[in-house]
């Protein structure tokens, strides 16, 4: 069952492909290489975060899907950033944000078109409603607003009127 899990998870990956370093020289630098692989090497990598931001390769993980699948976790939020600015890092390059958040956890899924192309979990225990504010920049737009909560309240307005507005959902060139 797990198994099979955790292939329908892995089919909802957007990898980047990324070239591995045989020296890291900065928190979020690329995977070190495998003595088998010559610096450069192209790997598929999820990007993601907690405190620091580091890559796991294609085949490294279970980790993720084993927290995905052993919580219970409802859809808090979703954020539209709108486009990526062009020098965006790998750990919010798609445009949209989606929270969830269990009973004492929360996780931000960055999406593309193509999938889920980064995650991040909080520093320690961080609330969805602060996942949600780190989830977006200042052009955010709430797809489906958080629930009403004193700290999701305080969430920034935009364009100095009402909260966050919807909009619709971009949708692709036919």
């Amino acid at each position: 069952m797990a198994a099979t899990a955790h292939a329908a998870l892995l089919s909802l990956i957007d990898f980047t492909e990324i070239g591995c370093v045989t020296e890291q020289d900065r928190i979020g630098a690329p995977p070190l290489c495998r003595p088998d692989e010559a610096d450069g090497t192209l790997l598929d990598v999820l990007p993601h975060g907690s405190c620091e931001g580091r890559y796991a390769r294609r085949g490294e993980l279970d980790w993720v899907f084993d927290m995905l699948l052993g919580l219970d976790w409802r859809l808090y939020g979703v954020v539209d950033n709108g486009e990526p600015a062009p020098d965006a890092s790998l750990f919010g390059s798609g445009p949209v944000w989606m929270v969830l958040a269990s009973e004492d956890r929360a996780v931000s899924l960055n999406v593309t078109e193509d999938g889920i192309a980064s995650m991040r979990t909080g520093c320690g225990l961080q609330s969805a409603e602060a996942m949600l504010l780190n989830a977006g920049g200042s052009n955010r737009a709430f797809l489906l607003q958080p629930p009403e909560t004193p700290r999701a309240q305080g969430l920034p307005k935009r364009d100095g009127g009402e909260a966050a507005t919807t909009r619709p959902a971009r949708r692709s060139p036919a």
